[in-house]
This record gives structure tokens, sequence and C-alpha cells, in this order.
């Protein structure tokens, strides 16, 4: 959760409810819920963002008219680095917000100096990401450095194809996007992404806006497209994620590498699921929405 995030959402809930924070221990994850040491008490408590802390780091607890929730680290998470030394199959970086040491990496072992992406849930992993040469952030029309930008993007086209419980698009459906265990469906977006956001970007978080007709069975299985418009091709890999009938719910940020320039991927699809059902465009001209903040 972003820090102005956390500031508004701390101010709407003080106008409604009694809030305090502390600061405490994460102890443990079981699928229920947290357990978190504050002062010398152990508690349990719920898990109030999508971010699962690792075993003894320090972080935010929120109290909420009594009800304890975990919001997240203490201390920000960097998302980039600089790999200072690497041993024994884990390496150190140094990042704007301190140094990550001891960190565990994925593929071959990083060169010291190289420029790597930290992915954060139960700690940190360490992924190479190196910009071709010459690749720089564009500069600030006000001049200095980077900015971070939120952009949305509203989709043109929805549709959903039967697939008889494979992965390729049979015979068209219908104009909502429907995820259960005999369809695929997409939300279409043009090139609007890939134009926007250069591929120099680092995204931060990218969010889908979810307007449900029908929430049912096992939650859908989110992916990216390549598809510019209707109709899909193929859908594969993705990320199964539980939904609401309408809010914004986060997706990996791995999507918005996708969908940036160069990325090769142009949309959002549902690859099967239980029986669940979001709207199409007419019915509302949110459903799928793209929310991206990055940094460039």
């Amino acid at each position: 959760m972003l820090e102005s995030e956390a500031t508004e959402l701390l101010r709407q809930l003080a106008a409604k409810s009694k809030v305090t924070t502390f600061t405490g221990t994460f102890v443990t994850y079981d699928g229920q819920g947290v357990t978190v040491d504050i002062g010398q008490g152990r508690i349990p408590a719920a898990l109030g963002s999508g971010y699962l802390p690792y075993v003894g780091e320090t972080v935010l607890v929120w109290f909420v008219d009594g009800v304890p929730y975990v919001m997240g680290p203490s201390i920000p998470r960097p998302h980039r680095g600089i790999v200072t030394a690497v041993a024994s199959g884990l390496v150190s970086v140094d990042t704007a917000a301190g140094a990550v040491t001891n960190a565990p990496y994925v593929g071959s072992a990083p060169a010291v100096g190289a420029d790597v992406r930290i992915m954060w849930h139960g700690g940190p992993l360490v992924f190479t990401a190196t910009l071709p040469e010459g690749d720089t952030p564009p500069p600030n029309p006000g001049g200095g450095g980077a900015t971070v930008h939120t952009d949305i993007f509203y989709a043109l086209n929805t549709g959903t194809w039967n697939t008889g419980g494979g992965d390729t698009a049979g015979s068209y459906f219908n104009n909502e996007v429907w995820a259960s265990s005999t369809t695929i469906g997409g939300w279409f977006y043009g090139t609007k992404t890939q134009d926007t956001i250069p591929a120099v970007a680092s995204i931060q978080r990218v969010e889908l806006y979810i307007a449900a007709r029908q929430i049912q069975g096992d939650a859908p299985r989110f992916t990216v497209h390549d598809r510019a418009g209707a109709p899909l091709g193929s859908l594969s890999g993705g990320v199964q994620i539980g939904v609401g009938n309408y809010r914004w719910i986060d997706l990996p940020t791995y999507f918005g590498d996708a969908l940036k320039y160069g990325g090769g991927a142009y949309g959002v699809g549902t690859r099967h699921g239980g029986y669940n059902i979001f709207k199409s465009l007419a019915a509302d001209g949110g459903s799928g929405a793209l929310r991206i903040t990055s940094v460039y």
C-alpha cells in the first residue's frame, strides 16, 4: 500500500471508526489470518493488504474499532536496485530505500553492478532486469528525473468465447466477460497501454476494476492476452484471484511489464474459473478498467 493511500484511508476511517496504529513483529500466517507480536503480547490479526510479510519482519498494525489488521511492512519495499555482492546463492542489493541483504535470486547469478528487480512476498526475491544499452527514462517535462504516473485505461471492447474446457477460443459467446470451466473472456484496450507506458517504466502497481453480474464457484484466473481487439486467440498462465461484485483488485506487477511498450501484451483475459460473469461495457462502462502506477 502506498503511503499516500494509507494516509487517505486512515483519514476516512477516523471519521467513522476509532483507529489506533502500532508496529509489531510478524510471527506466522495460517491461511485464515496472521499472528503478530505487539509489545509483550502475541495476538491473532487479519491480513489487511495483499502483502505477506516474512517471519520476524516489522509490520504496521491498525486497530479499527478494536479489530487488529496487519497492513504491511513498516518501511518501504523497493522494487529495483544494484547488486553489490553475490555469494552462496544469495545477493546483496543497494536500493533507494537502503540495502537488501542475503536475498535469493532467480536464474543465473547476476554480476556485481547489475540492475535487478526485487519481488516482495514472504521476503525478497531478486530477478535480473538489466536495461538495454542507451534505453533511459524520458526527461521530466518540468525538469528533474523520473516521476510517478498513475494511468487509467478504459476497455474499448469485451467478449467471451467457448473453449470446451481448453485454452483456445472457439465460437463467440457474448459481450460479457465470463470465467467458467468452458470459456475464456477478455477486455480489449487497443494499443492504449503500449502507447502510454514506455519500456523503461518501473511498474509499481496494476489494478483491475471488477463489475460483476455473478460471482459463483472457483475464483477466476486472470492473465494477459496479445490482442488489441477481438477475437481472442488462446490464453495461458495467469493467477487465480478472489473477487467481489464491485471493486478494484490488484493484479501482479508483471502484468504491467507485459502491457507496457514492447511487452507483447495488449489486454487482460479470464482463463476459466467457477461461474463468474463480469458486465459488458453497455451494462457498466467501467468494466475492466486498468489502473497502472509506474515510475518513468
